[in-house]
């Protein structure tokens, strides 16, 4: 769909899901060092990073009293070709305390279509939540401290199909996963502080120690966590937005 997006019909699900927009955020991706500025937005045409841009005069684009060359907010545009990992990100008070940051990443997510995948439509099995991460050297493994239903699961199985217009709020510190074949908009706060609770993708792509704790190291990210339990209709009710309908009419 991304491919689409940059008019190529003849586009393929592949490994790059997502499509930063107005971003001001490097991505922290394990193995490509070589790229420090990916996920960034820069000038049409140019090598010229929009935080360098915003750097030049901060006030001058983003008023008074701006402190920091951010825009506060980080849209993505995600097509998803398979189950992404679960993962959860920090709230703004732990991504203070452990990664000296003034925002966290809670996020939104916009549901636009659901697609196939490679023809068929896939589905997170119950028992992968049970055997996802045993990390070993004392360490709490993921099936002792989270059930399935207290997590929130764009896709099959877990939650239902998401329906296009579906707006679903993760705060920081909520478990989740986004399904393959999910084609959303995502809204957070400009970082990429994302711990990752397995150790492969579902097509076998191997995820490094520092894409899991993000330099936080094994126990420690586990305080990323929020450890509440809440059933699928506590989920449905806190989490899932409902759209309102606004009428204007000719005065």
């Amino acid at each position: 769909m991304l491919d689409a997006l940059h008019g190529d019909s003849n586009g393929e699900d592949g490994h790059f899901p997502e499509e930063w927009i107005l971003s001001t955020v490097a991505a922290r991706n394990a193995g490509r060092e070589q790229f420090p500025e990916e996920g960034m937005s820069h000038l049409r045409g140019t090598d010229v990073t929009l935080k360098s841009v915003l750097e030049s005069d901060t006030e001058g684009y983003l008023g008074k009293g701006a402190a920091q060359p951010t825009l506060g907010v980080l849209t993505k545009l995600i097509d998803s070709a398979e189950r992404l990992t679960l993962q959860v990100h920090p709230d703004r008070p732990t991504a203070l305390r452990l990664f000296q940051s003034q925002y966290g990443k809670t996020e939104c997510w916009h549901i636009l279509s659901g697609h196939p995948v490679n023809g068929e439509e896939r589905e997170i099995e119950t028992d992968t939540i049970r055997q996802l991460l045993s990390l070993g050297g004392g360490t709490a493994s993921l099936n002792e401290i989270l059930l399935p239903e207290n997590f929130l699961y764009a896709g099959k199985a877990i939650m239902d199909i998401p329906i296009p217009g579906d707006t679903i709020l993760i705060e920081g510190g909520m478990p989740h996963a986004i399904g393959a074949g999910c084609f959303l908009v995502e809204i957070q706060e400009p970082t990429d502080y994302t711990i990752r609770v397995e150790r492969t993708t579902p097509s076998g792509f191997a995820v490094a120690d520092s894409m899991c704790h993000q330099g936080l190291g094994f126990e420690t990210m586990f305080e990323c966590f929020h450890y509440e339990p809440h059933s699928r209709e506590e989920i449905h009710d806190r989490w899932f937005i409902k759209p309102e309908t606004v009428l204007k009419t000719a005065g």
